[in-house]
């Protein structure tokens, strides 16, 4: 049974931009949220890491009211988390880890009668982007400001055949489109 679940990327390029950083932390937290929905966990405290060029390394970890698996939950404190230690230490990254420890099976968390439905509505899009990553990879969808700044590239992303608007589409663009009608159609 695992006790924590981490993402983590060392830069090729140390960076400095905390827009920058916030967009490649998003995505690593989410990659953090889809393996728990996966495997049906929930975790109760987010941590990240921050190893910057003079290889000095900070770590914050925060504990949330309640277990989650929700990407949006999880990204708020980690934004919070990493703002701080910029603020902190404002150098150059070279390395961002980001995870989730206090796991519990998502089965054996009770559910509260309160559940608000934007909880119930972030729920459904956070399951909507991971049935998508399935089945087209991991790069078919991407935050704007991670396709804004180039973050995520990395990941395979196929050509659609027979595409009606362009042949040469890329999945990622397909798949912004479908999101953005799925979230308009939830409200």
């Amino acid at each position: 049974e695992a006790k924590s679940i981490s993402h983590e990327n060392t830069f090729a390029i140390d960076i400095q931009d905390p827009e920058t950083l916030r967009a490649w932390l998003q995505e690593l937290l989410g990659q953090v949220a889809m393996r728990m929905r996966r495997i049906g966990i929930k975790g109760k405290t987010v941590k990240i890491k921050v190893r910057f060029a003079d290889f000095r390394t900070l770590s914050r970890n925060h504990t949330l009211a309640t277990p989650t698996s929700s990407s949006h939950e999880i990204g708020i404190a980690g934004r919070e988390m990493l703002d701080r230690i910029l603020r902190e230490y404002p150098h150059p990254v070279r390395l961002l880890g980001a995870g989730m420890m206090n796991l519990s099976m998502g089965a054996a968390i009770q559910q509260t009668l309160f559940d608000t439905e934007e909880k119930q509505k972030l729920a459904r899009i956070d399951e909507t982007c991971d049935e998508l990553k399935q089945k087209f990879g991991q790069g078919v969808v991407r935050s704007a400001s991670a396709i804004e700044r180039g973050i995520g590239t990395h990941a395979q992303t196929r050509l659609i055949p027979n595409c009606k608007h362009s042949p040469h589409l890329e999945q990622p663009d397909v798949t912004l489109m479908l999101i953005k009608g799925f979230v308009e159609n939830l409200g």
